[in-house]
């Protein structure tokens, strides 16, 4: 539902981190090849942002 691209990992790339419908994991991209993801709280997250 929502999305948001910095470079969380500070070596220069873009990562993305996404939240989802109720129930589904939240996901976080970083731009090396690595997925990360928990499930996410029993309600539909609708968006995201990214402060650094």
């Amino acid at each position: 539902m929502g999305v948001v691209a910095g470079d969380l990992s500070g070596d220069g790339h873009e990562d993305l981190f996404m939240s989802h419908l109720r129930m589904e994991m939240n996901t976080l991209y970083i731009n090396d090849g690595t997925g990360l993801g928990r499930p996410s709280w029993g309600y539909t997250g609708f968006g995201t942002s990214l402060l650094d």
